[in-house]
């Protein structure tokens, strides 16, 4: 399975900014329009507005967005519900329009250049929605991440952009954090943690002074628990 061609644009779009290192294509004018170029949607040296640009960057982490909640229709995740607002409200500034011929109907910019490309990438978000494609694009979930990817797993449960990387130091943040809280690996009391802990109440009345020798007294507390039917300090039991 390989990411469809109209989601490609939208990935690489998206991953024109690197949140890991501040990395930025669309930092500029002449950055962003050096992208365009790269990848044929305008010729080389072309002008971009300020705010082409601003529109650019908020339409983008906009998408960024709205796909790391999910884009799940009718979910009523307050932080989902957020981005699709705001994501909706860009997408009013960037004009499509329906276009049909012989070959069949599909949506397309109504405006040439910077906007329509912006235009482009929102037509084909809007067709990976209707053909069950767009939940496969993704962004990572390792913090400081944010890359875009297409999970191409068979029942897209990929959370990261790479395993090797992110998925790895991911598993191992949280092993880390077992470690500290004395977990295991599925979150069960470690060895040392488990040896650690007093005795649990439920053990059985005689529990930590059995076998101390036929004259023995069990303690009045084991491990902080009172022990049943033992008299209170300086007090004698009744019989």
């Amino acid at each position: 399975m390989r990411t469809p061609a109209p989601l490609r644009l939208v990935e690489s779009f998206l991953n024109s900014r690197d949140l890991s290192t501040g990395w930025d294509e669309l930092a500029t004018p002449g950055g962003f329009g050096g992208w365009l170029a790269v990848h044929r949607l305008a010729e080389r040296g072309v002008t971009v507005g300020e705010q082409e640009l601003s529109l650019a960057r908020d339409l983008r982490e906009a998408l960024r967005e709205a796909l790391r909640t999910g884009p799940a229709p009718g979910a009523q995740d307050p932080a989902r519900r957020n981005s699709q607002v705001r994501l909706d409200a860009l997408a009013y500034r960037v004009p499509l329009r329906a276009r049909v011929s012989a070959d069949g109907a599909w949506l397309a910019p109504a405006v040439e250049g910077v906007v329509g490309v912006l235009g482009r990438i929102l037509a084909a978000v809007v067709l990976a929605a209707h053909d069950g494609t767009l939940p496969r694009l993704k962004v990572c979930r390792a913090p400081g991440c944010g890359a875009a990817f297409y999970d191409t797993s068979r029942n897209a449960s990929r959370c990261w952009c790479s395993m090797q990387v992110c998925g790895n130091r991911s598993k191992t943040r949280a092993y880390r954090g077992r470690r500290r809280d004395g977990r295991g690996p599925a979150g069960e009391p470690s060895p040392a943690a488990a040896a650690a802990r007093p005795a649990q109440r439920g053990a059985g009345p005689d529990e930590g002074w059995r076998g101390a020798g036929p004259d023995a007294q069990p303690p009045a507390a084991v491990a902080g628990w009172p022990i049943r039917g033992a008299a209170p300090a300086g007090q004698d039991q009744q019989p």
